[in-house]
């Protein structure tokens, strides 16, 4: 929808990718543009993932990973999941989380540095929810290395057993 750079007391422009600013006229017409994926269109998800999988690869390449071991370290449906080694982590993306199980601390904190970097470096906000430990929360799921179990978060159980009480006084379910 293009409006009138006046309207709105618009007086310069910027473009982002060529990172220039131009002056306009009061009566130049302007465009809105988002700078983020719109909640609720279809294909954001699809992007905002696959930026990050790309992402993912990239920050094991600047970790002097070889893009095709990368890419085979990707969980992806519909593929054989990766195997962990102490050479090459899962890469887990989800969306926007960007999760790594690794073979230890050490290989997870430089996984977790190159990641930082590389969102720096391609503009990316974000913000780290955990360090590397043992156990990991993730999608509604604990990833517990020390007990090599994957089990369901105890809030995701507790709804779960609340729920089924409630069908259980409903009598019936539809």
């Amino acid at each position: 929808l293009p409006i009138a750079a006046g309207d709105f007391g618009i007086t310069e422009v910027r473009d982002d990718f060529s990172s220039t600013v131009t002056t306009v006229e009061p009566g130049d017409m302007v465009w809105a543009c988002l700078s983020t994926l719109p909640m609720g269109w279809s294909w954001s998800l699809f992007f905002c993932h696959s930026a990050l999988c790309a992402t993912m690869v990239a920050a094991e390449h600047r970790r002097g990973i070889p893009v095709s071991l990368a890419m085979s370290s990707l969980l992806c449906d519909h593929r054989v999941a990766p195997k962990l080694s102490a050479c090459q982590p899962i890469l887990a993306p989800y969306v926007d989380n960007g999760n790594v199980i690794c073979w230890n601390r050490v290989q997870a904190g430089e996984c977790l540095a190159a990641l930082c970097a590389e969102l720096e470096d391609r503009g990316y906000k974000y913000r780290v929810e955990s360090q590397p430990g043992a156990s990991m929360e993730a999608i509604g799921l604990v990833i517990d290395a020390a007990d090599r179990r994957v089990r369901n978060r105890p809030s995701r159980v507790w709804r779960l057993h609340v729920a089924i009480g409630l069908l259980r006084q409903q009598g019936r379910c539809s």
